[in-house]
């Protein structure tokens, strides 16, 4: 317990610096005194890592980060619909998986913050795990080689929407490069388990968490 508290680091989201480009949420979370920098992956937002990044832009991004005290935490990937019933949906969602998995590596980012697919409700959650059971297995085995690990975060619209429904995702999908992003705020949004249930629900599966100044108004 001590030495997983020992490694404890507070990082910042680029989703909350929609104005800056990555150097410069870089430079901004180091004048906060933040330690590290969970980055978007994505094409059109402003803060965000482009999927078409090259080797040389991913060592200058690692280098800028490092040379201001921080690493990278996490990465986050969009990719929403891996469970898709089209295949090719889901196969494209996979390949951002993957790429994901690649600037992770090369960042030296330990975390993938992704969905554990999309839940449409009614009947068929069975099935739609399977299919995400099924996209995640190949990245999974992916990611470990690599030195990640994917992290399905608490969400509206997926089969993480409540404590008790990501770990039966974690658990179905089976791999020890597969884990938590766990976040009380998207939970309390929810009206799903609050923290006192929460955090014993998901500990064992934990490798990052979100930390929310949230105001909940009906």
């Amino acid at each position: 317990r001590n030495a997983r508290e020992a490694e404890l680091k507070i990082a910042g989201n680029t989703l909350g610096t929609p104005e800056y480009t990555v150097p410069e949420a870089i430079d901004l979370f180091a004048r906060l005194g933040m330690e590290g920098i969970e980055a978007i992956c994505h094409d059109e937002y402003r803060s965000a890592i482009r999927t078409d990044v090259s080797a040389t832009g991913l060592r200058e991004l690692r280098q800028h980060a490092e040379g201001q005290g921080l690493r990278f935490a996490a990465i986050t990937p969009y990719a929403t619909d891996l469970n898709s019933p089209d295949q090719k949906v889901a196969a494209a969602h996979q390949e951002l998986l993957l790429r994901a998995i690649e600037i992770a590596h090369a960042l030296g980012a330990g975390c993938i913050r992704t969905y554990a697919g999309r839940e449409t409700g009614g009947a068929g959650r069975g099935e739609r795990l399977r299919r995400l059971v099924d996209a995640v297995r190949g990245p999974a085995e992916v990611a470990a080689k690599a030195g990640v690990r994917l992290g399905f975060e608490n969400h509206f619209n997926t089969l993480g929407d409540s404590a008790k429904g990501t770990v039966e995702v974690v658990r179905a999908v089976n791999h020890p490069a597969v884990g938590i992003v766990y976040d009380q705020g998207n939970l309390t949004m929810l009206r799903a388990e609050d923290h006192r249930e929460a955090i014993p629900l998901q500990a064992p599966y934990l490798i990052h968490v979100h930390v929310k100044d949230l105001r909940f108004k009906d």
